[in-house]
């Protein structure tokens, strides 16, 4: 496979699923702030808006309407959708037709007029679209393209993105919650949120109740192997993906990538979450991240030969 052919599935499955990321915090957040003051709310946004990597100034935060709808926002759900569109055009002939239409019918729905009205209204239905047809589009891609080496290439993106993102979200709400009485119904709703952030909270209810403590909820979200939007589960399939990569490409150099993924796997199977708080969940995050950063700069010098990486 092309390098190039490779880089656009890769990159156009992590637009997608930082889009469909996007829709889901920002839904979260909306539904949340209208239980909480005016302070927790700012703060509770400025989380949101750290996790989503969204650079702004104090006083000058950018609105929800601005991160799903400005097109010249590198971070917004439809500049993210508009990217990864322009990544399935440039490679139509290695994805399934009912691929590019479905992307394309996303790209077509966030852009149209009836959606910007229709959000100024009832944003969380058009949230609710954005995330449905990100769904729908992985469905289909898992139904009508050979599970190949480009489909390998489309996991590798998904699951990379994926982990990177839950990092950067518990590394800002955590952060704060670590901070306050795990009795008090603020924290209670904030807990509530982040599971809901990651649609964890029917699942956790099954394993855990509906009794929420920092341990408890950091433990899911980091260390699950079974739910696909946990740091462990993300990590595990980012790594099959690499190794099936290696095997179909014959990229002995790979095995560099693979030992920095394959340390965090055995560190998120082997550490217990007490260990993990009883030193810096803080500091883990961020190392996370850095991770993460460095599996994609090692994937342009294996795979796609260039010497400038697209940035996460």
């Amino acid at each position: 496979m092309l390098s190039r052919v490779a880089e656009s599935l890769y990159w156009m499955s992590r637009y997608l699923e930082r889009a469909e990321n996007t829709a889901r915090l920002l839904d979260v957040h909306l539904n949340l702030n209208m239980e909480l003051t005016a302070a927790a709310g700012q703060r509770r946004y400025e989380d949101v808006l750290g996790a989503l990597q969204v650079n702004f100034f104090e006083g000058q935060l950018p609105s929800p309407t601005d991160l799903t709808l400005d097109g010249l926002l590198s971070e917004s759900i439809s500049n993210c959708i508009g990217a990864a569109r322009e990544n399935a055009r440039q490679i139509r002939e290695q994805i399934s037709s009912e691929m590019f239409e479905q992307i394309n019918k996303l790209y077509l729905y966030i852009r149209s007029r009836p959606t910007q009205d229709r959000f100024a209204i009832e944003p969380n239905f058009v949230f609710g679209r954005v995330k449905d047809g990100v769904h729908l589009f992985a469905g289909i891609t898992d139904s009508t393209m050979t599970h190949g080496q480009g489909w390998q290439w489309i996991r590798a993106g998904r699951y990379l993105e994926r982990a990177n993102l839950i990092a950067g979200l518990l590394l800002n709400h955590l952060r704060h919650l670590l901070d306050e009485a795990e009795g008090d119904p603020q924290h209670y709703s904030e807990l509530l949120g982040l599971l809901k952030s990651c649609t964890a909270w029917e699942a956790y209810c099954k394993i855990n109740g509906a009794e929420l403590t920092n341990l408890r909820v950091a433990e899911f979200l980091l260390l699950s192997r079974e739910f696909p939007h946990s740091l462990a589960f993300s990590v595990q399939e980012t790594a099959k993906s690499l190794e099936a990569l290696a095997q179909t490409t014959g990229m002995t150099a790979q095995v560099h990538v693979e030992s920095k993924v394959g340390r965090l796997q055995a560190q998120l199977r082997y550490t217990s979450i007490d260990e993990l708080f009883a030193q810096s969940p803080i500091q883990f995050f961020h190392q996370v991240r850095s991770d993460m950063a460095d599996v994609n700069d090692r994937l342009y010098r294996v795979y796609f030969s260039q010497s400038f990486a697209r940035t996460l």
